[in-house]
């Protein structure tokens, strides 16, 4: 499974790109491992992240699958 997170850098809103239909869970960490932003059962591919501070944080999809993401 192969997903990319564009834009990155990104200011308020990221998209998932991916070959997964079906994301069941989508949890934000920031570089301490802490959960920053949570959502379960989304419909949509894209997170709001305006609401973040400025650095650099993790996305895992489905409890799996981790990606690096820089908020401006």
């Amino acid at each position: 499974v192969e997903f990319s997170v564009y834009p990155n850098p990104a200011s308020n809103i990221i998209f998932l790109k991916g070959n997964v239909s079906t994301i069941e869970k989508i949890a934000v960490f920031n570089t301490f491992g802490q959960k920053v932003l949570n959502q379960d059962n989304p419909n949509t591919k894209q997170i709001n992240i305006s609401k973040l501070s400025s650095g650099m944080y993790f996305i895992k999809l489905n409890n799996k699958i981790a990606l690096k993401f820089i908020k401006q």
